[in-house]
């Protein structure tokens, strides 16, 4: 089981995906059609996520990888590079790809494409908080300031 974030566009998109869980028809239907496969894109690091979504919403998901196929370019002079899938099904044999694995095995990517190894667990709505000076309205700083809610 892993746990790793999905970035999405917009809040009603979160509901969407919360009320009727990921749907096998919209793959592609926001983006490209997956540098690493066709699937729904996660991360084990919010960055990456926040990068898909705007910025603005997420969700924390657990994930059932299964069986892993990892795509890393294994031709000369690609130094282990990612390998470039344009669209394609998970590999045969497979049940993910994941991209760009760390030292620890985490992804910096993973592809599922069945709904049925993903469960969606928190809604976060990332957003920008002001801080008010003491005396005055004087805006002092920005940050983001994440919502989160859960999903049951």
């Amino acid at each position: 089981m892993v746990l790793a974030f999905h970035g999405t566009k917009s809040r009603a998109a979160v509901e969407a995906i919360v009320e009727n869980n990921f749907d096998r028809d919209r793959i592609g239907s926001a983006t490209d059609a997956g540098w690493y496969g066709k699937g729904f894109y996660f991360s084990e690091f919010a960055d990456t996520s926040m990068s898909y979504g705007g910025g603005r919403n997420m969700l924390l998901c657990r994930l059932l990888p299964g069986k892993v196929y990892d795509t890393v370019n294994t031709e000369t002079g690609m130094n282990g590079m990612p390998k470039r899938m344009d669209g394609k099904p998970i590999k045969d044999g497979h049940n993910s790809h994941r991209v760009a694995k760390n030292a620890d095995g985490c992804a910096n990517e993973l592809v599922i494409d069945n709904p049925k190894q993903i469960l969606p667990c928190y809604i976060l709505h990332v957003g920008m908080l002001r801080s008010l000076a003491y005396e005055g309205a004087a805006e002092v700083s920005r940050a983001r300031a994440p919502c989160v809610y859960p999903c049951f």
